[in-house]
């Protein structure tokens, strides 16, 4: 083994299988059932215009990942045999009111001025109740769950272990990583990546700080009630219509520590997105609720980079894991190889203090 990764998530899956594939032996090692925290619960929207507020290294970030799912969703298929359900379905923002019709205005400007597809519509059919619309084509959406499903057999194909523990902390002998230590034994390591999502800052020694758990819950409806095939973003809400699947429509945000219940506050707060998106959506029973615990920093910006000697952190992204994995593994791989072709000063680990 000449690596330990920390974390069976969509970040940590990617990671091993792009360290597997430069030539390492990883160890991915979950606390849980692999792939089953905030990567299972995600929607899997690929919207790197949609979530991105402005130019700069997250945005670049994030057109950097979107441009290298083609080739991990076809790599995963020709691999495992497993469809992740890659689509290029765009995505389409609603206004209603006048208030958001600028904002979207100014989004769509600034985007087209960058050189980006966006589509601004005075009239959007469809949806009568809509002011504006704004079509963003190039991004689109992951079956999470399909994803993390062939993650996992592309990882172990190439040999790798995924091993069931709840890693307590790295530990360092003479200015050197010696080894991460679980509660019941200690792995020898020269290098580790921690991309454990929430429990990331628990991990003593690793010295990755200022992340913590922010619960999103989410409905499905099944049969799908409206014939979308874009995802579509309106008010504090979006739906994501599934291939041949359910309709999923999200998320609330919530300071609820590690609890990830469903609640019937989170189910009032998720249908009244369902009704801003669609009158057919606010008269529709939910077939599903569940929730997840993405892993959120205070300036709402992922970690990625060196956090301690031979320790990298690849964690904090917030809403954006599914979009940011493929990006994120490319960087870690770069900071193994000493040859980081990104610019990720911003997301620097060293930013965070210990009590962050």
């Amino acid at each position: 083994m000449d690596v330990a990764v920390v974390g069976a998530g969509v970040i940590g899956l990617t990671s091993a299988l792009r360290l597997a594939e430069a030539g390492l032996r990883p160890l991915v090692i979950e606390r849980g059932d692999p792939g089953r925290e905030a990567s299972w619960a995600a929607a899997g929207i690929l919207g790197a215009q949609s979530e991105s507020h402005g130019a700069g290294p997250f945005f670049e970030l994030c057109l950097r990942s979107r441009a290298l799912y083609g080739e991990l969703a076809g790599h995963l298929l020709d691999r495992t045999g497993i469809d992740v359900g890659y689509q290029r379905c765009g995505v389409l923002h609603l206004a209603h009111d006048d208030d958001r019709a600028a904002v979207l205005r100014e989004v769509h400007a600034w985007q087209v001025g960058r050189g980006l597809r966006s589509e601004l519509l005075e009239q959007v059919p469809g949806h009568p109740r809509a002011r504006l619309g704004v079509f963003m084509p190039d991004d689109g959406q992951v079956d999470t769950r399909a994803l993390l499903e062939a993650l996992r057999s592309a990882v172990v194909s190439r040999g790798a272990q995924i091993l069931r523990a709840r890693v307590v902390r790295v530990v360092h002998e003479d200015g050197r990583l010696a080894a991460v230590e679980t509660e019941s034994q200690s792995i020898p390591t020269g290098l580790c990546v921690v991309a454990a999502g929430a429990w990331s800052s628990a991990v003593e020694g690793a010295n990755v700080h200022g992340v913590h758990p922010v619960k999103g819950q989410m409905i499905a409806y099944a049969p799908p009630p409206v014939p979308w095939k874009s995802v579509v973003y309106a008010g504090k809400g979006y739906a994501v219509p599934r291939k041949n699947g359910p309709l999923l429509v999200g998320a609330t945000q919530e300071e609820a520590g590690f609890d990830k219940s469903t609640t019937a506050e989170g189910l009032a707060a998720l249908r009244a997105i369902a009704a801003t998106l669609s009158d057919d959506l606010a008269l529709a029973t939910p077939s599903d609720q569940w929730a997840g615990l993405r892993p959120a920093t205070a300036d709402g910006l992922p970690i990625i980079g060196f956090s301690a000697r031979s320790v990298i952190a690849a964690t904090g992204h917030y809403r954006n894991g599914i979009l940011l994995a493929p990006a994120t593994a490319e960087a870690v791989v770069d900071l193994v190889a000493g040859r980081p072709r990104q610019d990720l000063r911003d997301f620097d680990p060293g930013r965070f203090a210990p009590d962050d």
